[in-house]
């Protein structure tokens, strides 16, 4: 239902959104005519959701019709260790949002690999938790080095697109493991950008999610939980980094939660974005 997913974009959880839809489509159904315009029901939506739960509520639903008009693109980027659950909360969060585009680093890692050879770029034609072993030499760990190298090289990838969703003004949400706090270096003042990390800290729940994709993707879960040691490894060293560079860390454990926590982060987040915007606006004129 397209109203409900609008009313969860305001941060109502799945069934007072259903519920609320509901409830407007019972008072359309008994207008005489049967319909509505866009204005009255954004009106009605909006002063049900001041009713229910407050005027913070009422004020995201609205903020997200605005920013369907604005010539700004969303840029969402979500980092986070192998199988916490990026792809899976994109498609959600994109669903709620109506983000038209979303794509991952590994596709970018993939058409790199077809640019650069192994010869000249080895670190790209592995798995992020096994670059690692290509390294020639290392002062470090060579687990975290390698992935850095890697990461570094396709975070280039990754302003590059952002840099083209500014110029279609077309919202995009990106997600992967390259995507490391202090590397992602994308300009904002042409888009409305949020990003966080996604993490999950219980470990026996990290190995379960590899074993449930198996069921699911041609993905086997032998491989990552053979190098599941790195994985974690990294997971920590993201979200160390995130502490370093303020990017906020939302826990994977819980898949309803995770998307309530990612939609009040990124409502925020364009709040913010769009107010320091007015501001310098009203300052410049």
């Amino acid at each position: 239902m397209v109203l409900a997913r609008s009313i969860r974009a305001a941060g109502v959880d799945a069934a007072n959104a259903f519920s609320i839809a509901a409830e407007i489509e019972d008072h359309i159904r008994r207008t005489p005519t049967r319909t509505i315009s866009a204005g009255r029901l954004r009106t009605l939506t909006s002063s049900l959701l001041k009713k229910r739960f407050g005027q913070p509520y009422a004020e995201r639903y609205l903020l997200w019709r605005r920013v369907k008009k604005r010539k700004k693109p969303v840029v969402i980027l979500i980092g986070g260790a192998t199988g916490v659950g990026k792809s899976t909360l994109s498609a959600e969060l994109a669903s709620l949002l109506e983000i038209p585009y979303v794509t991952s680093t590994d596709i970018i890692r993939e058409m790199l690999r077809t640019m650069f050879s192994p010869s000249l770029l080895p670190h790209i034609h592995t798995s992020s938790y096994e670059a690692g072993k290509v390294l020639r030499h290392t002062a470090g760990d060579p687990f975290i080095e390698g992935f850095l190298q890697q990461a570094a090289v396709v975070c280039v990838g990754v302003g590059a697109i952002v840099r083209r969703a500014v110029e279609e003004n077309t919202s995009i949400i990106i997600n992967g493991v390259h995507i490391v706090p202090g590397l992602v270096d994308v300009e904002s003042k042409g888009a409305l950008v949020a990003r966080f990390v996604l993490a999950l800290d219980d470990e026996r729940e990290h190995k379960g999610r590899f074993l449930a994709r198996q069921r699911h993707t041609s993905r086997a879960a032998e491989r990552y939980l053979k190098n599941f040691s790195a994985i974690r490894r990294i997971q920590d060293f993201i979200v160390k980094r995130a502490a370093e560079y303020n990017f906020p860390v939302i826990d994977s454990r819980y898949f309803d939660e995770t998307v309530d926590a990612a939609l009040n982060y990124v409502t925020e987040t364009i709040t913010k974005a769009l107010s320091e915007g007015k501001r310098c606006e009203e300052r410049s004129s």
